[in-house]
């Protein structure tokens, strides 16, 4: 599972950084990313996880993940868009390629089409989701997977 500042953060700032575009970065990562597991898969049986809405707010001022992505100023709406094409890009990926893949996207999004509040860490500072929360989506998930793959 890649994490949100990947899809969240790093996007923008290499487009920004390398006078590319956003789509031909999302493209990069998507491919990046998808050459990572086709190799992990030459001896391994990876499971891939959808990658985390953004949950750092607009103006957030704290800490130093929220204090670095000030470079970039994309909200998190369009944050979180680019977060579920990436999401729907690997998910396709994997489908191709026999890859088992954990979708969390609908679980994770809320009313407002940002992640929802549910799954916020209790501790504001932290933008990771609470540990707790997250894992109850991916168990369920993840053990429908585990069966099908030793069977």
């Amino acid at each position: 599972m890649l994490g949100e500042v990947d899809t969240g953060f790093v996007i923008w700032y290499r487009a920004e950084k390398y006078g590319e575009s956003v789509e031909a970065m999302l493209k990069k990562a998507i491919d990046n990313y998808s050459a990572f597991i086709s190799e992990i898969s030459t001896h391994h049986k990876p499971i891939v996880i959808s990658t985390p809405l953004p949950t750092i707010t607009d103006n957030n001022d704290w800490g130093e993940v929220a204090n670095v992505r000030k470079e970039v100023s994309v909200d998190q709406f369009v944050r979180t868009r680019l977060t579920l094409k990436f999401n729907t890009a690997v998910k396709a990926w994997c489908l191709e390629h026999s890859v088992p893949y954990l979708d969390l996207d609908t679980e994770s999004l809320g009313e407002d089409g940002l992640v929802t509040p549910m799954l916020l860490n209790h501790d504001h500072r932290d933008h990771h989701y609470d540990p707790k929360k997250h894992i109850r989506l991916i168990v369920p998930k993840l053990r429908s997977v585990l069966r099908r793959v030793s069977q």
